[in-house]
C-alpha cells in the first residue's frame, strides 16, 4: 500500500520516525472509529425517540379507551338518568355491577 511505500524508507533512514508514523496511524484509526460510533449512536437515539413517541401514543389510546369504558359504566349506574351519580347509585353499582367493582378495585 502507499502508506508503507512512503513510511518504510523514511523509518529505515531515520528510525526515530516510527514513533511519529505510529502516532499518526493511531490518531487516524481512532478518528474513524469515533466517526462510526457517532453514526451508530445517532441511529440508536433516533430509534429510541421513535419508540418513546410510539409508547406515548399507545398510552394515550389506552387512557381514552379506559375513559370511555368508565363513562359507559357510569351511564349504566345512573338509574334516574340525571347525568349525575349519587352516593347511593355508586354504592349500589359497586355492589351489583361486577365490572364497576373490578374497575374501582
Amino acid at each position: 500500500d502507499s502508506w508503507g511505500q512512503v513510511s518504510i524508507p523514511i523509518i529505515e533512514e531515520e528510525p526515530w520516525t516510527w514513533v511519529l508514523f505510529s502516532a499518526v496511524l493511531i490518531t487516524i484509526n481512532l478518528g474513524l472509529l469515533n466517526l462510526v460510533l457517532t453514526a451508530i449512536v445517532d441511529v440508536a437515539n433516533t430509534a429510541r425517540e421513535t419508540d418513546v413517541m410510539h409508547k406515548l401514543v399507545e398510552k394515550a389510546e389506552e387512557f381514552e379507551a379506559a375513559r370511555l369504558k368508565l363513562l359507559d359504566i357510569c351511564k349504566d349506574l345512573d338509574k334516574d338518568n340525571s347525568g349525575n351519580l349519587t352516593l347511593e347509585e355508586l354504592i349500589n353499582g359497586y355492589e351489583s355491577n361486577a365490572e364497576f367493582s373490578a374497575t374501582m378495585a
